[in-house]
């Protein structure tokens, strides 16, 4: 049964039966099989880190999250969103394409995360990050993010040639909505702004059922932040 708009629900990440993130987003339109959903600014999610995780202090921050993959170890932090983003997400598509403004209310383009295709569930949807992403201006002008990440990850066993695959397909296919203005590149959602009655949506309790947790990562020290 669809969502209605404005309900909240929680999109996590599924890492191996792990839970990998959660966050809280409000339901703009939900097509049965498509998903816009928006996470305002101060959306506070949570996250898999190895930041603090012993003995990978020191390591770069790509390394710690493909180690974060290949180990499934990792510690949970929180962390606020620091712009509106809002969210269109498939069953049948592996991407999820984000649309960005600041605080001030700027839009500052499109963000395509390759990632598995959603499986919905009671309070949301699950889905899972492929690793590499598309960078979008303003001007529709686009570029790779984190592609050597993902040779690595391939490389490793983290991910496998299916998902090169899979991703290269699926980026003919957001390319071309790109170059034709469509879908969610379409002007009519470059100008969408949310109800002003709507509040910043928080993660309700349990929104972690379902999944596991890695021994020792109910705790960050940092953040305080404890798991589900």
């Amino acid at each position: 049964m669809p969502f209605g708009t404005g309900s909240v629900i929680v999109a996590r990440e599924d890492w191996r039966g792990y839970l990998h993130s959660a966050i809280p987003r409000l339901v703009v339109v939900d097509q049965g099989q498509a998903i816009a959903d928006w996470s305002p600014a101060g959306t506070v999610g949570v996250y898999a880190s190895s930041r603090h995780f012993p003995g990978r202090e020191h390591l770069p921050r790509n390394e710690r999250k493909l180690l974060t993959l290949e180990t499934c170890q990792w510690l949970y932090t929180s962390a606020a969103f620091e712009m509106g983003a809002l969210n269109f997400v498939d069953e049948e598509h592996p991407s999820c394409t984000t649309l960005g403004w600041s605080a001030q209310g700027r839009f500052l383009g499109w963000y395509i995360n390759f990632q598995r295709p959603i499986v919905r569930t009671e309070a949301g949807y699950d889905s899972m990050d492929l690793v590499v992403d598309l960078v979008v201006t303003p001007s529709c002008d686009w570029h790779w993010k984190d592609d050597a990440d993902f040779e690595t990850a391939i490389r490793r066993g983290i991910v496998d040639e299916g998902d090169r695959r899979l991703v290269e397909l699926e980026a003919e296919r957001v390319v071309h909505l790109i170059e034709e203005r469509q879908g969610p590149f379409g002007q009519e959602w470059t100008t969408w702004r949310p109800p002003g009655d709507w509040e910043i949506p928080k993660l309700p309790a349990g929104f972690g059922i379902g999944l596991e947790c890695p021994a020792g990562a109910g705790l960050d020290d940092d953040s305080g932040t404890r798991a589900p």
